[in-house]
């Protein structure tokens, strides 16, 4: 397939087919990588993997149980500025 780079801003911007887009599970909003491989000049479009969205009942799952293995509080200092304790 054929098309053209048209100028989108200071830069330039290739529209995607939805066919392709459909495929490659690319929708509006979805994070790309465009590489560049200048041995032969040729720029290359991969969606990203977004990171899992963990629930606070997941995060909390995967904390030690035995609490000498909990970090303590840190002492940050005496107040320097408004904060309120």
């Amino acid at each position: 397939m054929q098309t053209k780079a048209r100028k989108w801003g200071n830069s330039l911007g290739v529209r995607v087919p939805n066919a392709f887009a459909d495929s490659a599970n690319i929708h509006d909003g979805t994070l790309v990588e465009v590489i560049y491989r200048e041995d032969e000049q040729e720029i290359i479009i991969r969606r990203l993997n977004r990171s899992k969205k963990y629930t606070l009942e997941e995060l909390l799952a995967k904390m030690p149980r035995q609490p000498e293995k909990l970090h303590g509080e840190t002492d940050w200092g005496k107040p320097v500025g408004d904060e309120v304790w």
